[in-house]
């Protein structure tokens, strides 16, 4: 079996995600690298060498891979802890190269999954982290750069991912009915309200930009080191909010926004499967972690009202 047939097996099974499940450019990277590193890890140990076990013929499906034993699965976990990864990355990694174990299987490749029946590390649930609606108020009144009011805006009061953010169009946004159309991930489409106050900030950036630049994407930056203008990077868009948490003394990631939104919007009334369809969760169960946050609000208002000399 050579160390490239492996590869090759994986270049299948990304090209299966691309086609037949739609997944995005980011999730596809994120699973190979996963995958990658799991061959990597036995393809260096002494426990497994890939480049000495053989095959039947150049056709064969990967035999080598049909070779591996729960053994192997402990050693990778086993290499990952020592590493000191955390238990969501574990599972995160052993989830994507299950995955690919479970498409050999379906391919008639693999006869037992060795992944089955894999007691996974468990996982601390830990809350997300929320802004406090003067939070954002502060950000609002300190950030003027148009591009930079369009990305707050964006990731606040409509709830944005970052790739979403970075890859969304004008020909996206209905101005006029007040909404933008929004591709997630998987590629589903979903519509999501714009307040006049995110209208205002769109109109806004929009009469600053030239007609071209107008036709294409929301973000787009004119100036980059380099001198070509291009859509901004998931990167500058991260190195922004590192700049916005400084100015009022916290530490958080584009994706707070996404927290923030949701919490505030159950704490305001709004219905879970409302927030449900604003986020575009395929799953309730995923938008019912923001009821938790909005609990301890409420237990918290609770506190200060009846026990206020507790304070």
């Amino acid at each position: 079996m050579s160390y490239a047939r492996c590869f090759q097996a994986l270049a299948d099974y990304t090209e299966h995600l691309r086609e037949e499940r739609q997944y995005s450019k980011h999730t596809l990277e994120a699973y190979e690298r996963d995958i990658q590193e799991f061959l990597n890890i036995l393809s260096e140990s002494d426990l497994y060498s890939l480049s000495e076990t053989p095959l039947l013929n150049e056709d064969d499906a990967p035999l080598a891979l049909s070779l591996m034993k729960r053994k192997h699965v402990n050693f990778y976990l086993s290499h990952l802890r020592k590493e000191g990864r955390k238990s969501r990355t574990m599972m995160r990694k052993t989830s994507s190269v299950r995955g690919f174990f479970l498409w050999l299987m379906a391919k008639g490749w693999l006869d037992v999954n060795i992944f089955e029946w894999l007691e996974l590390p468990k996982q601390i649930h830990t809350l997300p982290t929320v802004l406090k609606a003067s939070d954002i108020q502060k950000l609002y009144s300190y950030i003027h750069d148009p591009d930079e009011c369009v990305a707050l805006e964006l990731l606040y009061a409509c709830g944005l991912r970052v790739t979403e953010l970075i890859n969304l169009q004008w020909k996206h946004v209905e101005r006029r009915a007040g909404f933008l159309r929004c591709v997630g991930k998987g590629n589903k489409e979903r519509l999501v309200p714009l307040a006049p106050a995110s209208l205002d900030v769109l109109e806004r950036a929009l009469m600053i930009k030239s007609a071209e630049v107008s036709k294409g994407y929301v973000l787009w930056n004119e100036h980059p080191p380099n001198g070509k203008a291009r859509p901004y990077l998931r990167k500058e868009i991260y190195n922004w909010t590192q700049r916005w948490g400084i100015l009022i003394g916290k530490d958080f990631s584009p994706h707070t926004f996404r927290h923030s939104f949701a919490t505030h919007l159950l704490e305001n009334g709004a219905d879970l499967r409302v927030v449900q369809e604003l986020l575009g969760h395929a799953d309730i169960s995923t938008t019912q972690i923001y009821t938790h946050v909005s609990r301890q609000h409420i237990k918290k208002a609770h506190h200060q009202l009846f026990n206020p000399s507790l304070d």
